[in-house]
């Protein structure tokens, strides 16, 4: 099932809270990034609904960006927020039940939180990576396929 961004965001804040850590928006930008990589690769199916966009300076899924650009590169400080159908503004969450998700975030969360936003960044650019080909291309979306193609490469690694 795929989800918001601003849910997963959501969901990474409120691990980060719980860490007693923080995370900054380009941070941000990166983990969903990374999620949603290696969802394609292990599930075969994304875990966010938005493209993610091939900017100059790296993958932006621009809800995210949207969102969260007031905070520059300081912690974020307040979960994301949508209007729904009715108009009203509500908080988007990862399901209470889907245990899967949120399991799944978790670890992303584990092995990605640990490095600087600087460094999540700097790998998003290395040769071959689904930024790089769509750059290379012209392209202003990353493909799906070689989001897949390109994580599952690391996993077989």
């Amino acid at each position: 099932m795929a989800y918001p961004a601003k849910a997963v965001a959501n969901y990474f804040l409120d691990l980060a809270k719980r860490d007693g850590t923080t995370i900054d928006p380009l941070k941000m930008q990166k983990l969903i990034y990374y999620a949603n990589g290696w969802h394609w690769a292990l599930l075969d199916e994304p875990l966010i609904r938005e493209y993610v966009e091939a900017w100059p300076y790296g993958p932006v899924i621009r809800s995210i960006y949207d969102e969260f650009k007031k905070y520059g590169n300081h912690p974020i400080t307040e979960q994301a927020k949508e209007i729904d159908e009715n108009f009203d503004i509500c908080i988007p969450e990862i399901t209470a039940n889907d245990d899967q998700t949120r399991s799944f975030i978790e670890r992303i969360w584990e092995t990605h939180s640990i490095y600087t936003s600087i460094q999540l960044s700097n790998s998003t650019h290395l040769e071959n990576s689904p930024w790089h080909k769509a750059r290379q291309a012209g392209k202003n979306i990353i493909s799906d396929v070689h989001m897949k193609e390109y994580f599952q490469s690391l996993r077989n690694n």
